[in-house]
Formats: structure tokens, C-alpha cells, sequence
């Protein structure tokens, strides 16, 4: 399974696996594409003070096609469990919570490329 993870912007974003931002698959079974994970949401109510407004979320209306899964208005922490060769779990916890919510888990999987 091919990721771009990023933990920089205090955001919690998964796409769908994506290529060019327009090629989108909007299953993680068998993905074609990389998937993207930025997992940063520790300073999510940060924004408030820097952007001078009292708007928590600080997300467009508009959700890109390409975008599964995103929140900036919780803390959190992500986790990968690497299942086996093809298979790989994401999940994201929101503080104070002992299990990820539905929303927030992926089964990923993809088949393997056998070299001949």
C-alpha cells in the first residue's frame, strides 16, 4: 500500500486513494493510488488565535472529491497496523476516547505485484 503521511497542519485528513487529484477511487480495496494521511491534529484550536476569528474549523465548505475522512476541530493521534504484505489498518483516536469511531478506520488493502 503506497501513503504520503504528513504530520505538519493541525488537521486530521484521509483521502481516497487519489493520483493528479483527479484520478479517484473511492474504496481502499485493492487501491490503484496513494493514499494521503496527515495526521497533525494535536494543535487543532490553535487556528482561532492565529486567523483572528472564532471559527474552530477552519476548512472550506466545500470537501474536494478526493478527501475521505478530515476533522481539525478534535485532538487525536493516528495509528498504521501493518496486517500483512497487502493489508494495512489506519486509525484515528479522538482524545479522551478508547476506540477509533467507524468514521475513522480504514481497512486498506492492495494486491501484491509478483515479479516473474
Amino acid at each position: 500500500v503506497d501513503f504520503v503521511l504528513n504530520g505538519h497542519v493541525h488537521h486530521y485528513e484521509r483521502t481516497w486513494p487519489v493520483r493528479n487529484r483527479t484520478e479517484v477511487q473511492k474504496s481502499y480495496e485493492n487501491v490503484e493510488h496513494p493514499i494521503h494521511i496527515t495526521c497533525g491534529h494535536g494543535g487543532q484550536s490553535l487556528y482561532k488565535y492565529f486567523n483572528k476569528t472564532t471559527k474552530e474549523d477552519s476548512y472550506n465548505e466545500t470537501v474536494p472529491e478526493f478527501v475521505s475522512a478530515r476533522s481539525n476541530v478534535v485532538w487525536g493521534h493516528c495509528e498504521l497496523q501493518f496486517i500483512d504484505a497487502k493489508t494495512v489498518k489506519h486509525e484515528m483516536y479522538i482524545m479522551g476516547e478508547t476506540e477509533p469511531r467507524a468514521e475513522n478506520v480504514a481497512l486498506i488493502t492492495k494486491t501484491v505485484l509478483r515479479l516473474q
